[in-house]
């Protein structure tokens, strides 16, 4: 995957992404099953449209794996979101 060189495309799919990982935070302090489930399909939306996918599924799974057992790519990405 190589970047496009859009700035301005990046940082609003990243402002998408922030948006998503706070609702999935909430539904984290809520318990409410439906934020998580609506989080997850715009998460798999967002990818989509990011990497020009037809099904986001795959690098999902794949980035919750990695994210499962590489420590150094959990501190990285709860830095990144500190809210969750």
């Amino acid at each position: 995957m190589q970047s496009t060189g859009n700035v301005e495309k990046l940082k609003q799919e990243q402002d998408k992404n922030a948006k998503i990982y706070k609702k999935f935070m909430t539904a984290k302090e809520t318990g409410n099953a439906n934020v998580e489930k609506e989080a997850v399909e715009q998460l798999a939306e967002n990818y989509k449209e990011m990497f020009k996918l037809d099904n986001a599924r795959s690098i999902l799974l794949d980035l919750a794996s990695e994210y499962l057992q590489k420590q150094k790519l959990a501190e990285a990405m709860d830095s990144h979101f500190p809210f969750l």
